[in-house]
């Protein structure tokens, strides 16, 4: 009985030591909790993408009809998130609006990258929106952030909508870049 008692506060305490550290570390949280897969993009399904959460398209069909998708053709993007949840993102034309009924002109949507995360640049993420450290700190700058461990998050859109996130919920901004 003590080993069992000792095995579930060992346990336990691991499980508190784990979450703290994957609370101050992105590097440990990618490595403890996992990082989102894309599974569908630009409507077309990604095989490796299911082969690494070990689903099957029945899966994946599942999921999509659960989140209302009964056809895959309107599903621009999934990814499977950390949890094991599989979030959807339609293309424009078959989201839930009158811009089709309208006959407005809709271009999809990309995803939107994070710039920063808990004060921690991710640089892979500036490259791929072909941007750098030093234009972000300018940008920070130019919206009232003098040092990057004042901000929770920050992101950046296709239409490069910069949108920070500070750690004081009153110092929340969006910005549109040129």
């Amino acid at each position: 009985m003590i080993a069992g008692i000792a095995s579930l506060f060992i346990y336990g305490i691991a499980s508190v030591v784990i979450s703290l550290m994957t609370r101050k570390s992105i590097f440990l949280r990618r490595f403890f909790i996992g990082v989102p897969t894309l599974l569908m993009e630009n409507g077309k399904i990604i095989e490796s993408g299911l082969r690494k959460c070990r689903i099957d398209v029945n899966e994946l069909l599942s999921e999509a009809r659960v989140n209302g998708f009964f056809d895959l053709t309107e599903v621009n993007i999934a990814i499977m998130e950390t949890d094991g949840r599989i979030s959807f993102l339609p293309h424009e034309w078959a989201k839930p609006s009158n811009k089709k009924d309208l006959k407005i002109k809709a271009k999809d949507s990309n995803l939107v990258a994070n710039v920063i995360i808990d004060g921690v640049c991710l640089i892979d993420n500036l490259r791929a929106i072909c941007k750098d450290r030093e234009w972000l700190i300018h940008e920070l700058k130019v919206n009232g952030y003098n040092d990057i461990n004042d901000v929770l998050l920050a992101t950046i859109d296709d239409k490069m909508k910069f949108t920070i996130y500070g750690k004081n919920i009153e110092s929340n901004k969006s910005t549109i870049l040129e």
